[in-house]
């Protein structure tokens, strides 16, 4: 059997023939980007491709619900890109239940309503992506979703935002005094100005920390900054141009999460 003909093949099974079934396995095979290799062997094939034409048979149904489990884990990076839109097309037009396993954060969050975490077998957090990334439930959540740094503050409870006033504030407290674990975004974090070395935690601006840059990685459209506290925690932030290994900054924190701590 071609490439086609195996699409096809679960619409054969339920007798639909002609221009219809033409038209489908034809628009299957476009979703997956495999219109080329159609009249193709299987054999003939990368495993990529083979994993393509598997997909594209559960498409050509148009089925009730889907269950995907890691479906692009072989495709480069633009395919897998290209994959993603078609999967949301997909469930737009037939309002299909999706259930997706995946370990690639950034697929889960361009594509879920609702993300389950998992952890040993075990439902740490139900949300949607923008709930699981802004107001996640725990320490290890925090870690295991996106980008950022944990401190510890003086105040607050976990599910609780803090403002930059109530963020500076406790992390000003003593050191001993601050058991409320906060989770801050990198995009929460701004660069004031650049800072002589320090001799506490807190700038002579009290509204700043200051900071030493430990390290310096560029992402293209932006810097990441990986910043060393004078408490010794580390920060990650990120910043629109280059800064030197070694310099000191001063930095603001504009908001912060509350987290519940691990058990």
């Amino acid at each position: 059997m071609s490439v086609a003909d195996n699409v096809g093949y679960p619409l054969k099974l339920r007798r639909i023939q002609g221009s219809e079934y033409q038209r489908r396995v034809a628009h299957a095979l476009e979703q997956v980007a495999l219109t080329p290799y159609a009249q193709r062997a299987p054999q003939e094939l990368s495993g990529g491709q083979r994993q393509r034409v598997a997909l594209a048979g559960c498409l050509v149904t148009d089925p009730d619900v889907v269950l995907l489990d890691e479906p692009l884990a072989n495709l480069d990076r633009n395919l897998r890109a290209s994959m993603e839109h078609g999967f949301v097309d997909f469930h737009r037009r037939t309002q299909a239940t999706m259930v997706y396993v995946t370990h690639d954060q950034s697929e889960a969050m361009a594509m879920a309503d609702r993300i389950a975490v998992m952890r040993d077998g075990a439902l740490v957090q139900w949300a949607t992506p923008e709930t699981l990334y802004r107001e996640p439930r725990s320490e290890w959540v925090a870690r295991f979703i996106g980008q950022g740094s944990q401190l510890k503050v003086a105040g607050g409870a976990p599910g609780q935002r803090l403002s930059e006033p109530a963020l500076m504030q406790g992390l000003a407290a003593p050191l001993e005094a601050r058991t409320q674990p906060v989770l801050v975004r990198p995009e929460h974090i701004r660069i004031e100005a650049h800072s002589p070395a320090p001799s506490s935690a807190q700038s002579p601006n009290s509204h700043a920390l200051t900071g030493r840059v430990e390290r310096l990685t560029f992402r293209g459209e932006r810097y990441e900054l990986h910043l060393r506290l004078s408490t010794g925690e580390a920060l990650l932030a990120y910043h629109h141009t280059a800064l030197n290994e070694g310099q000191h900054v001063a930095v603001r924190l504009l908001e912060g999460w509350c987290l519940e701590p691990d058990q």
